[in-house]
């Protein structure tokens, strides 16, 4: 609906409540003067937020080859793809990388890393709604049409009222919202081929985080009117961290051509810690943008800064297994894990999990070797203690310990137990 057909309506409403509508002749004229609002076309501010018809872009570029020995491949991803809402948009990057040579005749190299640059633009529905940009109506009267004569003589400007429009892309650039995620992970691994069977392999990774959030709220939103009326602004970046080592070794050979045996013994240790800042500001100049204030926070006032590093979480484990199979019919197998965790208290640190499993595969035995009606049948019946290590406070770590343990049959947990164990002399705050 465009300014004339608008104040047709207004017009026709008027009249039906009113014979002589003085409101809406002070307002919008007299029907005479109605030619000021024709061919003028108005802003479709439901067209202008999410007519945009935007564009996404993506590139997928691959490089891989080698040798015989040696294998690599390089992938790199970047995706453009804009909001229809105006203000919003991703864009993100990825690059892979991963190379596997073969150093020696018995040793391999292994090496994979992934970067990833995100950015999330636009704060969605939080900074215009749709419902409020329909609302507007395409003209606000005579008022709009009006030009001042450059002599004040007979009238004081001091005394007019300014009459302002409410503009929803406006009103989404007030409301100024990016995120920025960086990610590194990347893992280097050698294998050594000992002799027929036996092997050792190393391999450390590294992770790294990195997350950064600015919020920015312009004159007449909800954050600015409780902080009288003035911007404010939200700057806040997390980081967190990890790394793992593990070493494992396996040696598996057979006796006799009926005797399977596969033995492994490994070693691993895990590390993780992250960190968080926040900087509000407020009472920043009123024509200040949000460019500006992340530019110069000192433009404005510092209301609330805050910063929290959490506990270093650390675990460092020792595992084993051997399992043993006879012609592929009666198989056992044993383990053994201890796991030692910083999230505990000194003293009460340390677990130890062990299982057994024995199994017979009947579809193996000459009973069944010729049913067309069973392909694979085996029973199991297994039993252990299982970890679990769950995000507690540090007081309520260093006063409980805790313990699972099941019986599972096939596919099946015949019962789960878990106790958690008060420890004796300790006192959780109030």
């Amino acid at each position: 609906m465009d300014p004339y057909e608008y104040v047709l309506m207004q017009y026709e409403n008027a009249r039906q409540k009113n014979s002589i509508p003085d409101d809406f002749f002070n307002k919008y004229g007299q029907a005479y003067e109605f030619y000021i609002y024709q061919g003028d076309k108005g802003t479709d501010w439901q067209d202008e937020i999410f007519g945009t018809n935007p564009v996404s872009k993506y590139v997928d570029l691959s490089i891989n080859g080698g040798t015989e020995k040696t294998k690599y491949k390089v992938a790199f991803i970047h995706q453009d793809r804009p909001s229809v809402m105006v203000g919003n948009g991703l864009k993100q990057n990825n690059l892979n990388v991963s190379l596997n040579t073969q150093l020696f005749k018995f040793l391999t190299f292994e090496y994979r890393t992934r970067l990833l640059h995100k950015e999330v633009n636009g704060s969605g529905t939080d900074g215009v709604s749709l419902l409020d940009a329909l609302r507007q109506a395409p003209t606000e009267g005579l008022d709009e049409y009006m030009k001042l004569p450059e002599d004040d003589t007979y009238y004081d400007p001091d005394l007019l009222d300014e009459i302002t429009r409410f503009n929803p892309k406006e009103e989404s650039e007030k409301n100024y919202k990016k995120r920025i995620n960086k990610s590194l992970n990347t893992i280097g691994a050698l294998t050594w081929n000992i002799m027929k069977g036996m092997t050792f392999r190393t391999e450390f990774g590294f992770e790294n985080n990195t997350e950064e959030s600015r919020r920015f709220w312009g004159t007449d939103t909800s954050n600015a009117k409780n902080n009288n009326n003035q911007p404010m602004a939200e700057w806040s970046m997390s980081q967190g961290s990890k790394w793992q080592l593990s070493n494992v070794f396996n040696y598996n050979f057979m006796l006799d051509d009926a005797h399977d045996i596969q033995l492994m013994v490994g070693q691993e240790m895990k590390s993780s810690q992250s960190s968080r800042k926040t900087y509000t500001t407020r009472y920043f100049p009123v024509n200040t943008t949000a460019e500006k204030a992340f530019d110069n926070l000192s433009l404005g006032t510092p209301y609330e800064n805050k910063s929290s590093a959490g506990s270093p979480t650390r675990i460092s484990s020792f595992f084993g297994r051997a399992y043993y199979g006879y012609k592929d019919k009666y198989l056992a197998t044993v383990t053994l894990r201890a796991d030692g965790s910083s999230k505990f208290a000194s003293g009460n640190r340390w677990g130890f999990f062990p299982a057994a499993a024995v199994a017979w595969r009947m579809s193996n035995e000459d009973f069944l070797k010729e049913s067309e009606v069973v392909s694979n049948l085996k029973l199991r019946v297994s039993y252990g203690a299982s970890e679990m290590t769950v995000s507690l406070p540090i007081f309520i770590r260093n006063c409980m310990v805790s313990a699972a343990a099941g019986l599972r049959v096939g596919k099946k947990r015949a019962g789960t137990i878990i106790n958690f164990i008060t420890r004796k002399n300790c006192i959780i705050p109030m």
